[in-house]
């Protein structure tokens, strides 16, 4: 079924299960929604969806103009941003997944806390150069502190297309009280990616260069070296064939 908030419509305790649907929007309001598995929230513009729990399988959605306030996300719940989304709590807790598509911000007023179990998805426009990537990227900024726990990953969307080499994307993870902590490396489609803390404290994702493995075919060397080099996150292999 399907709930819809809005024009100063106000619903409470809402728990919205497997097919079911939450809609609030402008003027409207959604207080302390369970989200369990295949249910989903929407906060949409001018709506206001405060003190949310998404379980396992649940996901919340806020788009652009949507304010969200005091969400929990459990293990394996999904918050999905879409366009200039705004979230206001005291302390924000990730142990499930926030996706932020590429050109998309979440500003979080507040303090935020990713476990190990959490997730942070980003996606990450195209680029035109190897050197000054021209891209967009989703990105996550808070107001407070970030204290990022052993095991805090972020991953990219799979909507991204395939990384430069040598290249740094700019800011992707900012805080403006300080970061405590930090991310694991990652890999994207064979390429290896890095979070590094910039001059000014925010987090960039760097991608390293090309580092081609040649091996002789012929024999065992080149399909040995071939293993070694994809499970090492490369991207270039090299095969030379005897002469005839």
């Amino acid at each position: 079924g399907q709930v819809h908030a809005s024009n100063g419509g106000s619903i409470y305790g809402t728990i919205v299960n497997n097919g079911g649907k939450v809609y609030v929007s402008n003027g409207g309001s959604s207080y302390n929604t369970i989200i369990n598995t295949g249910g989903h929230e929407y906060i949409l513009s001018g709506g206001y969806g405060p003190y949310a729990t998404i379980n396992s399988g649940g996901q919340q959605t806020i788009s652009a103009g949507g304010l969200d306030e005091g969400s929990t996300i459990n293990n394996g719940g999904v918050q999905n941003v879409y366009g200039q989304a705004t979230l206001s709590t005291s302390q924000l807790t990730n142990a499930g997944t926030i996706s932020i598509l590429a050109g998309q911000t979440l500003n979080l007023i507040g303090n935020y806390t990713q476990t190990g179990s959490g997730i942070l998805e980003l996606g990450l426009g195209d680029s035109t150069t190897t050197t000054t990537p021209t891209l967009s990227s989703g990105k996550l900024n808070i107001t407070g502190s970030a204290t990022l726990q052993p095991g805090a990953r972020i991953i990219l969307n799979q909507s991204t297309p395939g990384l430069e080499a040598n290249s740094r994307y700019n800011n992707l993870f900012t805080a403006s009280q300080g970061i405590t902590g930090s991310f694991s490396e990652g890999v994207y489609r064979g390429r290896k990616f890095s979070l590094e803390t910039n001059s000014t404290g925010g987090i960039d994702l760097v991608t390293g260069g090309i580092n081609p493995v040649t091996g002789d075919i012929n024999g065992n060397d080149g399909f040995a070296k071939l293993n070694a080099l994809l499970g090492g996150g490369g991207n270039q292999v090299i095969l030379i064939f005897p002469a005839q």
